[in-house]
């Protein structure tokens, strides 16, 4: 006790994560063409691959 520093590599990847998750890509929002909720943009599936669901 204590325990050692993290490595190199460690903190990398901690870094790294974080830079990725907190990245301005994840905040954005849009419009739901269907209910018109607002959505995480990365859970949107865009319109062109659903258009023949939605006839």
């Amino acid at each position: 006790f204590p325990p050692q520093p993290p490595s190199k590599s460690l903190l990398h990847k901690i870094i790294s994560g974080f830079i990725q998750d907190t990245s301005p890509s994840q905040f954005i929002e849009a419009g739901c063409v269907v209910c018109g909720r607002l959505t995480p943009f990365r859970n949107l599936i865009p319109l062109s691959e659903i258009k023949d669901r939605l006839k």
